[in-house]
């Protein structure tokens, strides 16, 4: 009876045993499944939002069915995210916060902060900038407990780039430095290079092209320690136009033959965003050089690019150095209907200089072909112009000084009503120490006395 007590026992043990198994081999079936449908939903998130949607679901229903709560949540995340993207926000944020409880409940705190981080996209979209900036908060406290400086930095370089975005240079540059801090304590030495980047733009922004250059440079040589091939060709490209006009001719030709090498080197996708800009300078270099013909080499590849993609903006400056480079040939009709679409191309006050230019060209065009009043109409329209833009500089720039005044005229403001607020308290601790003192001598003179009397 015994051995029969420990067969079936043997027995029940190797059933439990094969169930287990089973279930075990069930649930890293259905996690490959679940892992593959999110694969192929983030895949396809660019090309075919129904099909995103439809696979984020399928694997949503299926985590829950098969009670894998993570990868629930991983699903529920994707869903979120597509729902920001098409938008909408009200379905957004309520798979977010249910992604949020979970998260939390499961000590997932990178999700958790993720939620956060996602939520304030929203309402940067509808520019509720309070609430967005109480989420991003709230994202900021979790990973400055788990000591995620990569997390930090990635926020701050982000409400850098809002600030700047809104007008605050002073601001901005305070949160990038930030960011930068957080990025060199992180072991994701890309993110120095982008954080070093936005800086270079900022101080672009604000004229200071020597910093920008640094910055530049510096966020060029991390990328190139990471072998980041598109980025480094990009910031090499970045790294011409503050050398322009700077009196380094030699250097400012040779950062344009390096920046063409390497991006006739690289996928024509990879370049779209810096090659005809490259093709234009090498253009406006040989113009300046006096060679007219090689010029139009240039410039006309340049124009070749930005017609197949009118979203770059950047037409009405490749067709003004033609119709310069055409006029030098005496190729005059030529000339003229390049500046003439040059002109309608340049509209919007970041294009006056363009049609500065433009006019400039019209005028000499007009003047060697002998009809001076048309020449002298253009030439006034060039100084109009010209004149406007100087005065727009000069209140550009005396509104910067006068922020800037002001700010530190705050700032100062600030440090003074602390130093005040600094002496007060000392002069409060020094007055109650100098009564502690005074009554514990009192106390004393009073024991004493007392003492002496009782002898």
């Amino acid at each position: 009876m015994r051995c029969i007590s420990w067969y079936r026992a043997a027995l029940v043990l190797i059933g439990l045993a094969g169930a287990g198994a089973k279930a075990q081999s069930t649930a890293g079936s259905a996690r490959a499944q679940i892992a593959a449908l999110l694969a192929g939903s983030v895949a396809a998130e660019r090309t075919d939002t129904a099909r995103s949607f439809a696979q984020a679901k399928q694997a949503w229903t299926l985590a829950r069915q098969a009670g894998l709560d993570t990868a629930a949540a991983d699903a529920e995340l994707q869903l979120a995210r597509l729902y920001v993207k098409v938008p909408r926000p009200e379905a957004a944020t309520q798979h977010l916060k249910a992604v949020r409880a979970a998260a939390n409940r499961m000590g997932l705190w990178k999700m958790e902060a993720r939620t956060y981080q996602m939520e304030a996209a929203i309402y940067e979209r509808t520019q509720d900038f309070p609430a967005m900036l109480r989420l991003i908060d709230a994202s900021l406290r979790i990973l400055r407990t788990h000591r995620d400086h990569y997390g930090q930095s990635r926020l701050y370089n982000w409400l850098g780039f809002l600030n700047q975005q809104q007008g605050r240079p002073r601001e901005a540059m305070q949160l990038y430095l930030r960011a930068l801090r957080h990025a060199r304590s992180s072991p994701d030495s890309l993110q120095v290079a982008d954080v070093q980047n936005a800086i270079a733009s900022l101080y672009g922004v604000m004229k200071e092209d020597s910093l920008s250059y640094v910055y530049l440079r510096a966020s060029r040589d991390t990328y190139a320690r990471n072998h980041d091939s598109v980025s480094v060709a990009r910031l090499n490209a970045s790294l011409v136009g503050p050398l322009e006009g700077k009196g380094r001719d030699s250097a400012y030709a040779d950062q344009i033959r390096l920046a063409l090498r390497q991006a006739q080197a690289l996928p024509a996708k990879a370049t779209e965003g810096f090659l005809p800009s490259l093709y234009y300078y090498k253009g406006d270099l040989l113009l300046r050089q006096g060679r007219p013909a090689a010029a139009i080499a240039y410039f006309r590849q340049a124009e070749i690019w930005l017609r197949q993609r009118p979203f770059l903006n950047q037409l009405a400056f490749v067709l003004i150095g033609l119709a310069d480079a055409h006029l030098q040939l005496q190729h005059l009709d030529i000339a003229q209907r390049y500046a003439y679409e040059a002109y309608r191309e340049a509209q919007g006050p970041e294009f006056a200089s363009t049609r500065v230019y433009a006019e400039e060209v019209l005028s000499r065009l007009y003047e060697a072909r002998g009809n001076f009043r048309a020449a002298l109409t253009h030439e006034r329209r060039a100084r109009r112009i010209n004149d406007s833009l100087f005065t727009r500089d000069k209140t550009e720039q005396l509104a910067t000084l006068r922020t800037r005044y002001e700010a530190e005229h705050k700032e100062n403001q600030i440090r003074l009503l602390q130093r005040r607020a600094a002496a007060q308290r000392a002069e409060a601790s020094w007055q109650r120490q100098y009564r502690n003192l005074l009554a514990g001598a009192l106390l004393v003179v009073g024991l004493l006395g007392a003492a002496s009397y009782r002898r």
